[in-house]
């Protein structure tokens, strides 16, 4: 299987933004849960990923969501792995459908330009501009989880350096967002920015 995530027009049809809204009211669901059940505290980035995803995987059917939420290894034409993803939502049995998430976690020290540069852009968007991970459908998603500090601060610094549409009314979350970025073969996809906040 071949997981470079190179944009094809021609199954942009595949996926509809009513099925991308279901992906993201479940993780917005799935993050209020694990507020109520109080399970805040400074985690490492897989233990907080693997506690939504877990979260998110007991709830799913509730949302009319029968796709596979799991992380997998991208390769390329030589096998050689170039990622793993974090999240990705498995439209279809072959795998070759998929919307991905990248997860990025924040301290308080780290909510500046210089750490949003090298981690959530040079190890983060820039996996999906070079096709390290895929854009199916023209999609992908930044989660970042924020353990300690001011996630306003965040998205302030973020809508900075990103040309950002505000998607809060429609999902009736205040830290949800979308750019549009092209890719290193120029091709356009959108980025759905979600920012947790577990301080």
């Amino acid at each position: 299987m071949n997981n470079k995530g190179v944009f094809n027009p021609q199954i942009s049809e595949d996926i509809t933004e009513f099925q991308l809204d279901k992906y993201i009211n479940l993780i917005i669901y799935s993050y209020n849960k694990i507020i109520i059940n109080k399970k805040r505290g400074i985690l490492h980035e897989d233990i907080r990923r693997n506690m939504l995803v877990n979260v998110m995987r007991k709830n799913k059917f509730k949302f009319k969501i029968n796709d596979i939420i799991a992380s997998y290894e991208t390769f390329g034409d030589d096998y050689t792995t170039i990622g793993r993803t974090d999240i990705t939502f498995f439209v279809n049995v072959f795998e070759n459908r998929s919307f991905t998430i990248e997860c990025k976690r924040f301290l308080e020290n780290e909510i500046n330009k210089s750490q949003i540069q090298n981690q959530y852009i040079g190890n983060g968007v820039n996996r999906f501009i070079t096709n390290k991970y895929p854009t199916y459908w023209g999609y992908a998603g930044m989660m970042s989880f924020v353990e300690s500090g001011d996630i306003l601060k965040l998205s302030q610094i973020l809508n900075k350096q990103f040309k950002m549409t505000n998607l809060s009314q429609k999902y009736k979350y205040q830290f949800i967002t979308e750019s549009s970025e092209y890719s290193s073969a120029k091709k356009l996809f959108k980025i759905v920015h979600i920012l947790l906040n577990f301080a």
